[in-house]
C-alpha cells in the first residue's frame, strides 16, 4: 500500500500544456476561541501559463493543545482532483 502523503504530494504537469503548475492557498481566515483555532481557506492548483485552474475549500482545527486536524483537507483533494484530469 502506497504512503498517502506521497500520493498527494505529487501533481501532474497541466492537461492543456504541459507546464508545471503552482499550488496556493487564499482566502485565509481564523476564528480562535478559548479551546482552539478554526482555519478556514481554499487551497487552488493553476498553470501560470495557460491560466487553468483547480480550487477547493478546506477547515481546520488548531487546537490549545498543539493538535492540529483537518476537517476538510482542501489541498490533499484540489491535488487528487488535478491529477484526475491530467
Amino acid at each position: 500500500m502506497e504512503d498517502n502523503k506521497n500520493m498527494t504530494e505529487h501533481f501532474e504537469n497541466c492537461p492543456f500544456c504541459g507546464k508545471t503548475p503552482a499550488i496556493n492557498f487564499n482566502d485565509l481566515r481564523i476564528d480562535r476561541d478559548r479551546d482552539r483555532s478554526i482555519i478556514w481557506c481554499s487551497w487552488e492548483i493553476r498553470c501560470m501559463q495557460c491560466g487553468i485552474r483547480k480550487t477547493e475549500p478546506a477547515q481546520y482545527i488548531l487546537r490549545r493543545t498543539g493538535n492540529f486536524e483537518a476537517i476538510k483537507d482542501g489541498r490533499a483533494e484540489v491535488i487528487k482532483e488535478w491529477n484526475k484530469r491530467a
